[in-house]
């Protein structure tokens, strides 16, 4: 896997480019590729995502772009990790 931060961002899996839709869910593959390695709080990406006022679905609709980024990710999805220690 490949994301490609600089300029428009871009996901390559096992060689091959794929679309990310939504810029949601672009700004969530982002911040956690320039995380890579280290664990992103639930609140940080509500902040990144919705930096004004994180709206009552906030959590909800994230918890929906992380699950389609999976999807997105293919072979590569057991790259993203969730820290069951790191839950409120």
């Amino acid at each position: 896997m490949w994301v490609g931060l600089l300029g428009p961002l871009r996901l390559v899996v096992d060689g091959e480019p794929v679309e990310v839709p939504g810029t949601r869910r672009r700004a969530v593959l982002a911040l956690l590729a320039a995380s890579a390695g280290r664990t992103v709080s639930i609140d940080r990406i509500l902040d990144a995502v919705w930096p004004d006022e994180v709206p009552d679905s906030g959590r909800r609709a994230l918890h929906s772009h992380v699950s389609r980024l999976r999807g997105h990710l293919g072979s590569a999805a057991d790259s993203l990790l969730r820290d069951p220690d790191a839950l409120p």
